[in-house]
């Protein structure tokens, strides 16, 4: 019967993709996976005492909306929540509305961007990967996807274009309008701040999702280490290289916040430093795992060639024990005429007991030597 093997998870890959070859720049192609449904945005717009939102919104309708300030002349910040950038044309004409430059259209298309940071006339752009971890499907290390979070922030007007629903941005949303807080004294620029931190930290959400998938792997490798383990190790392997890859392009991002920082940004670029600290430590967090991964690779190897070695030692063992019962059997088996033990009467117990005594001999003194 064919072996089965575990299903696999798909996720965006930060490698670009085949369908962006030889189109020119800023030209729209859509590269995540493939989808149907409407795209959907959400308004928020908030100052030192109040807040107000509306949900649902399509995409034409959220950006009108934001440019209109809700028409209400509230003033403060407005954040637009964007979920969904498989529509191109859509995209296309929200781009218009907000004046953003070709090449930004073309980055928050291509969802397989490494995070970075960009200056454009009149706004910044970041862009960021967020992580989410699903249940271990089994056989295998945990589910973990990652996905492009792109922020636009021009002057008191933040847009994020996300792929799908993240449940850390939609309770970060509902959160604001539970009380006041930072956000609503902050402005947009402290909402950039905001956002860049919670996509930076559900890194340690990864990483400690991994570390415990590698404690419970190291147990299964020390106490039986058979194919399925190496499966799964090499699952992680390849879990923990994806997050190493982007980890590091993280840490380049804040860095570089902090090394020339933007003007957009206004007062909150000392709270970047904390930010830049975090995504160090999931960096450093991301590195270690993978020398526990390696090692325990190791063991792993080691391990298999320990139960080898073991058998091929007792089955040598057992094979030198016999040879001197297979050289008393196969003496008495030639055919010749002559040979005086045959017409003996306890000729047949007499052999017998000479092989058992010879076996018995032999493992005495493999026990003696300590073989066994």
């Amino acid at each position: 019967m064919k072996r089965r093997r575990p299903p696999r998870r798909h996720r965006t890959s930060l490698a670009p993709t085949a369908a962006k070859v030889g189109l020119p720049p800023g030209e729209l192609r859509y590269t995540g996976t493939p989808r149907d449904d409407d795209v959907r945005s959400h308004l928020v717009a908030f100052d030192g005492s109040s807040m107000r939102s509306r949900t649902d919104l399509s995409l034409a309708e959220g950006v009108a909306a934001a440019m209109a300030g809700l028409g209400d002349g509230a003033g403060g910040a407005r954040w637009l929540d964007v979920v969904g950038v498989h529509d191109v044309e859509a995209l296309r004409e929200a781009g218009r509305a907000l004046q953003l430059h070709p090449l930004t259209l073309e980055d928050l298309a291509h969802v397989g961007q490494r995070p970075k940071v960009e200056p454009y006339e009149g706004y910044l752009l970041l862009v960021a990967r967020s992580w989410t971890v699903g249940p271990a499907i089994a056989g295998t290390a945990p589910a973990l996807r990652d996905e492009q979070v792109a922020i636009v922030l021009r002057g008191d007007l933040v847009v994020t274009f996300r792929e799908r629903p993240h449940e850390a941005i939609d309770a970060l949303r509902a959160r604001w309008g539970r009380g006041r807080g930072r956000v609503r004294e902050g402005g947009a620029a402290y909402l950039t701040y905001a956002l860049l931190d919670l996509l930076v930290d559900q890194g340690f959400v990864a990483t400690e999702a991994l570390s415990e998938a590698l404690a419970a792997l190291e147990e299964r490798v020390l106490e039986a280490p058979e194919p399925a383990v190496l499966t799964q190790l090499t699952e992680l392997q390849r879990e923990l290289a994806h997050l190493r890859r982007v980890a590091a392009a993280t840490r380049q991002l804040t860095a570089t916040l902090r090394r020339e920082p933007p003007v957009e940004l206004g007062t909150w670029l000392d709270e970047l430093r904390d930010v830049d600290d975090h995504a160090l430590q999931v960096q450093e967090a991301v590195d270690t795992l993978r020398e526990v991964g390696t090692t325990l690779h190791q063991t792993y190897a080691a391990a298999v060639a320990e139960r080898t070695n073991e058998v091929v030692r007792v089955l040598t063992l057992f094979t030198a024990a016999f040879m001197p019962i297979t050289f008393v059997a196969g003496v008495y088996g030639m055919n010749f005429a002559n040979m005086p033990e045959l017409g003996w009467r306890w000729g047949y117990l007499a052999a017998w007991a000479v092989m058992a005594g010879l076996f018995v001999g032999t493992v005495a003194w493999f026990r003696r030597r300590r073989w066994l």
